[in-house]
């Protein structure tokens, strides 16, 4: 074990970043996934066939998961319960590794279901991605955890997504930042012996985000194609609505979507404790 956390001493040694994140970004982002996941539970159990016949263009209620339009669930709730965590423990000193300790013991514990832990673990890895563009975590106890965990299914896509959401909080565009990402996470599995398999759930998610962005930057649009490709609707939607949100912001994500939202209020108080970890909000 010592000899491949030596290894692995490098993957999160800082270096001088442009770190462009604004609070509109970080609102942009929280209200973004909210959206992304509100789109996508209506339509939780569906196929890409079925959603090819009949797509979701709009905010629909009920559906696969009985509840009105606009609803949130188990991927926002994650987001907001890890960063209210970090908030609680001045998390951002060493977000990385509260992250990957939550991935290795509480949640992981918590939720024996391999698609429940996706949808827990993979917000968290949306939320680190931002508060490690903003510190230098404590490297070698957050690398204490990895060797143990990257085994598990959830988390090569957790890791995919936090190197994706640490991209974009970087000044990178989307689609840069995706195949970044897809990179350095395939660096990280070679060197303990692991790869990203053809049919995971990291390729394939990869492979939606990148043709997803590859038509441009549009929220709207990004969110959409995503929920309607039939692979985990409301998670992919989740995902394409974080990133795509902090990106363009909150002033590019249409006002009558966000307003739509339940708990709005509390989707932003979430966010401005995230822009309060991160130094954006003093």
């Amino acid at each position: 074990m010592p000899d491949i956390i030596e290894k692995l001493l490098n993957i999160f040694t800082k270096k001088k970043v442009r770190n462009t994140i604004t609070i509109s970004k970080i609102k942009g982002a929280f209200i973004g996934s909210g959206i992304g996941e509100s789109l996508g539970l209506p339509v939780k159990n569906k196929t890409e066939e079925e959603l090819l016949k009949n797509p979701v263009s709009d905010f629909l209620g009920y559906g696969d998961m009985s509840e009105p339009a606009g609803i949130n669930s188990l991927c926002y709730e994650s987001l907001s319960d890890f960063t209210k965590y970090l908030y609680e423990n001045n998390g951002i000193k060493n977000g990385i590794t509260h992250f990957f300790k939550l991935c290795n013991n509480w949640y992981i514990i918590k939720v024996k279901d391999e698609e429940q832990r996706l949808r827990i673990i993979i917000p968290c890895a949306c939320i680190s991605g931002i508060l490690y563009s903003f510190c230098c975590a404590d490297e070698k106890k957050a690398l204490e955890a990895i060797p143990d965990i990257l085994c598990d299914e959830v988390i090569v896509p957790a890791a995919f997504i936090f190197y994706t959401s640490y991209f974009i909080s970087t000044d990178h565009d989307p689609k840069t930042a995706i195949k970044k990402s897809k990179k350095k996470t395939q660096k990280l599995l070679k060197k303990i012996g692991l790869k990203i398999n053809e049919n995971s759930f990291t390729n394939s998610i990869y492979n939606i985000l990148t043709n997803c962005f590859s038509e441009g930057y549009d929220f709207k649009q990004n969110v959409l194609y995503c929920v309607n490709k039939g692979f985990y609707p409301d998670l992919a939607g989740n995902i394409a609505g974080f990133l795509s949100g902090l990106f363009c912001g909150l002033e590019n994500i249409p006002y009558i979507w966000s307003g739509f939202l339940h708990k709005k209020n509390a989707i932003e108080t979430s966010a401005i404790k995230a822009a309060k970890l991160s130094g954006v909000l003093a």
